[in-house]
């Protein structure tokens, strides 16, 4: 587990992506059954590294889901902003896909944050409730996470560009 203070700390100082999704995970232990890190490629969601308080079943990079259609990975994706509330469409068949292979119960309320880079996310941040909706700050806290993780992308670019 760590608080969020040393999680944004953590991801500003970053040298690669691989410690941001570290402290991403991180965080999300004590505070979701279950955050997934999405890579978006294609109009995909690429599933690439997840916490869940119970074991998968399938490897999380066997996790592919359409951006297309109506979801809440659409929204966060599409407009380049946190999505939080209740799954769009109406059957939630991204959603329900999601769940099903996290093994979790449907949610009243879901979060999505993305991490863009030039006006393009590429992560999107799902954050699965404990009950049916979310408590206290846990998802502002997320969302400034998101936002710290592009920053620290754009950073990382730069400095292999030299």
């Amino acid at each position: 587990k760590v608080g969020f203070a040393d999680a944004c700390d953590r991801i500003d100082l970053a040298h690669h992506r691989d410690e941001i999704a570290a402290t991403l995970l991180e965080f999300a232990d004590g505070r979701f059954p279950a955050l997934v890190l999405f890579l978006v490629r294609d109009g995909n969601a690429l599933g690439w590294r997840a916490f869940t308080e119970r074991p998968l079943t399938k490897p999380i990079a066997e996790l592919a889901l359409p951006i297309g259609g109506t979801s809440s990975l659409q929204c966060a994706n599409d407009d380049l902003r946190p999505f939080r509330g209740k799954p769009p469409a109406a059957a939630q068949p991204t959603e329900r896909a999601l769940w099903e292979f996290l093994d979790l119960a449907p949610a009243a309320e879901v979060a999505v944050a993305p991490v863009a880079v030039r006006s393009r996310a590429v992560n999107l941040i799902y954050a699965h409730p404990r009950g049916d909706r979310f408590e206290g700050a846990v998802i502002d806290e997320l969302n400034e996470l998101a936002v710290r993780a592009s920053e620290a992308y754009l950073r990382l670019i730069r400095q292999a560009k030299g």
